[in-house]
């Protein structure tokens, strides 16, 4: 039944037929998987860009008049840059001004001083200048409110006096000289006050 003989062939005929089959294989796959690619490169774009559409939902509702139409206002380009920052409201506003100079005196006589007394010099250059930063516009605020040429010269003066001394006692501040700190904070409080005097503002 088993024999080690070899099968009987035609000369040739086996080789060529393997041959011509594989080559026609390759080449069919080729034809297929770059027919494909051609087919299935567009669609996946066309979803990826779908896909990264943004979808905008607008869930503001109606205008609130007590804050979307104020954050609106910050855009439009047709208002003087001081409305468009808030800063023409807040120099407006001449009780929250008072206001605002009240504060920052009760955190001089205070903060500033305790700072002072105790040598913490970061801490009280830090509340000297943050007193100072709003401190110098509302001053000028209340002095161009005055009525008449003569009230606002007078509380001109007086302005100026205050931020010398200011400046002076900032300079203490940096030195660590506590004895001229000290001195220069009693000046300062006392200009203060009569700031406040000279232009109506009670506390």
């Amino acid at each position: 039944l088993f024999t080690n003989s070899p099968v009987p062939r035609v000369k040739g005929e086996g080789r060529k037929q393997v041959k011509v089959i594989s080559q026609g294989n390759i080449h069919g796959n080729r034809r297929e998987a770059i027919g494909g690619a051609v087919v299935l490169i567009p669609i996946l774009f066309q979803r990826a860009a779908y896909a990264l559409t943004p979808i905008l939902i607008d869930e503001r509702g109606s205008p609130d008049p007590t804050g979307y139409k104020h954050i609106q206002e910050g855009f439009d380009s047709s208002l003087p840059i001081q409305a468009r920052r808030g800063l023409a409201q807040a120099r407006s506003d001449i009780v929250g001004t008072q206001q605002r100079i009240k504060d920052a005196k009760q955190r001089i006589d205070t903060i500033l001083l305790e700072n002072i007394n105790e040598g913490k010099w970061s801490a009280a250059d830090s509340e000297l200048r943050g007193a100072l930063g709003n401190l110098r516009f509302d001053l000028d605020t209340l002095v161009k409110n005055q009525p008449g040429k003569a009230a606002v010269a007078v509380a001109d003066s007086v302005k100026d006096e205050f931020l010398s001394n200011m400046e002076a006692l900032d300079l203490a501040i940096k030195g660590h000289n506590l004895q001229k700190a000290q001195k220069l904070h009693g000046d300062v409080t006392g200009e203060l006050a009569n700031f406040m005097s000279s232009v109506g503002v009670v506390g």
